[in-house]
């Protein structure tokens, strides 16, 4: 199963992949598996990794870019331990603050019950579901992706290849803070679901719980 990330000595050789802003490994963890970026690598995942759900081990948080999350498993997050608080509470403030917690359904409140959780009704109403996470999962990354953008210039005209993951995450802690980020992360959320309700796009309306009863 996936390390702790605070006892993981290779986390500080880790490198990220300029071109795509992807953590890659050039020895591997404590596990012995070495991550790849997947764009680089596209049949990285080809053959899973024993005791992991994907062939990965670090992820760099969704929100604040600043700091790294455990990957790996089904119940991996997207967000480091503070901004996961950050975004736990928002949801709570806000129903139509609903940024994904991670990629299975029961960490998204997607929950199928009864005797007819499986009949033609309940299974179009959770595909619904699935397809919005689907939506919300793709507005992370690009979030995330954005936010990186910000900071990668600063070493691509400083390297010629890679760089260290660990001069990345400190370089955007030094753009904003955690609770900057937040905050950022929220309000472009928030227009961006906004955005694609008055597009009118059905499988990416605000649907901010499910509670798929059969």
């Amino acid at each position: 199963m996936p390390p702790d990330l605070r006892t993981e000595p290779n986390l500080a050789i880790m490198r990220l992949c300029l071109k795509h802003g992807e953590a890659y490994d050039v020895r591997g963890n404590s596990d012995g598996h070495a991550q790849q970026c997947q764009l680089c690598h596209l049949d990285w995942d080809d053959h899973p990794w024993p005791g992991y759900d994907r062939n990965a081990w670090v992820d760099i948080c969704h929100c604040c870019c600043a700091d790294v999350t455990p990957a790996g498993s089904r119940w991996s997050t997207f967000y480091c331990k503070d901004c996961r608080v950050r975004v736990t509470r928002g949801q709570q403030v806000n129903r139509m603050f609903d940024p994904p917690m991670g990629r299975n359904l029961i960490m998204n409140d997607v929950l199928v019950s009864g005797p007819r959780a499986l009949d033609g009704t309940t299974t179009s109403r959770l595909a619904d579901a699935t397809l919005d996470m689907s939506s919300r999962i793709q507005l992370i990354w690009e979030i995330r992706e954005r936010d990186l953008g910000r900071v990668l210039p600063y070493f691509e005209a400083l390297h010629d290849g890679d760089t260290l993951l660990v001069d990345v995450l400190e370089r955007a802690g030094l753009v904003r803070n955690k609770r900057e980020a937040f905050r950022e992360f929220r309000e472009t959320w928030m227009l961006m679901r906004n955005m694609t309700a008055m597009l009118n796009w059905e499988h990416t309306r605000p649907k901010p719980r499910y509670w798929v009863r059969g």
